[in-house]
């Protein structure tokens, strides 16, 4: 803040200083015949001493205006005549849009069916088929079963079996059964009902 202040009374006092006489420097700085150029680069003053040496008028040929490619210039001309584009009729045969527009269904959430699965391993496929199993009938299908069948480790198909759910109700009394148990576990805190461990 203060240096803002600083700078704009320093800005106040020398802006009269810098506004002396400034419309004649303006005009010296117009009326000069030809502007300094900017000063070049070492390897650019080197190039023009090594083109000077090879032919002495470079330079005049160079800045000279040739008239036959001048005449060139004003030959070329460019007309534009693009057609107006016809929007009445935007079927393409070359590129034909879809004429079903009704929504295709899946069975399974991937397209693309996975064929080799290594042992060890399922596919999501596999998984919503034994959790619909295992839905279905839960004393035929437990994790025991489910694990000999797809050659699985017993307790990953029971963390599967308890923790991946495709598509869950909910209804108001697992809502309330919920609540309740949130509740339980406010009083209790999550140190048990003694509390924290005295040392």
């Amino acid at each position: 803040m203060g240096n803002r202040i600083v700078s704009t009374i320093i800005s106040t006092i020398t802006r009269p200083i810098r506004n002396i006489d400034v419309e004649r420097r303006a005009h010296k700085a117009i009326s000069k015949e030809k502007p300094t150029a900017a000063p070049q680069y070492e390897a650019s003053k080197r190039q023009l001493k090594v083109a000077q040496e090879l032919d002495p008028k470079f330079m005049e040929e160079h800045y000279k205006r040739d008239a036959k490619l001048d005449k060139h210039l004003k030959d070329v001309f460019v007309v534009a005549d693009d057609p107006v584009p016809d929007l009445s009729n935007r079927s393409d045969p070359r590129k034909p849009l879809p004429t079903s527009r009704k929504s295709h269904e899946y069975e399974d959430f991937n397209l693309y069916q996975i064929q080799n699965v290594r042992e060890g391993r399922c596919s999501v496929q596999h998984v919503q088929t034994f959790l619909t199993d295992y839905m279905n009938d839960s004393q035929k299908y437990n994790a025991s079963n489910i694990a000999e069948q797809y050659k699985l480790d017993k307790k990953v198909v029971e963390n599967i079996l308890e923790y991946y759910k495709v598509f869950r109700i909910i209804t108001k009394s697992d809502i309330d059964k919920m609540g309740q148990e949130v509740q339980a576990t406010k009083k209790i805190g999550p140190f048990g009902p003694n509390g924290p461990a005295q040392e």
